[in-house]
């Protein structure tokens, strides 16, 4: 079995300014649509050996709408809480460990 290749497919969230945000410790993550794919990279990854040192660990779940910006916490001990905005007039704050939202803001819908 070869190797096969890796693609992300197209998507609009491409064109927004910030839709990706990575954190020490190889997590990247970035949106695709109405969801964020979480991706672990680098060495400590445990992909396949001899393939590429990513792998898929996870996506958020929960917008109704394209999501318009992502961003990793970044404070020490945080690294695990994310935010997203969306098209849906929402903002989600994540716990990337248990892929589920931790709180909601609703009022600009």
């Amino acid at each position: 079995m070869g190797l096969e290749p890796r693609t992300l497919p197209p998507s609009p969230n491409w064109y927004c300014t910030r839709c990706s945000d990575a954190v020490p410790g190889g997590l990247f993550g970035f949106a695709a649509r109405t969801s964020v794919f979480l991706v672990r990279v680098g060495p400590g990854a445990g992909a396949i050996p001899g393939t590429p040192p990513f792998r898929v660990i996870g996506e958020l779940v929960g917008h109704t709408e394209k999501v318009s910006g992502f961003t990793f916490s970044h404070h020490p001990g945080q690294y695990h809480l994310c935010a997203t905005s969306s098209d849906d007039g929402t903002v989600k704050i994540w716990d990337v460990e248990t892929k589920t939202v931790v709180t909601e803001h609703a009022l600009h819908q």
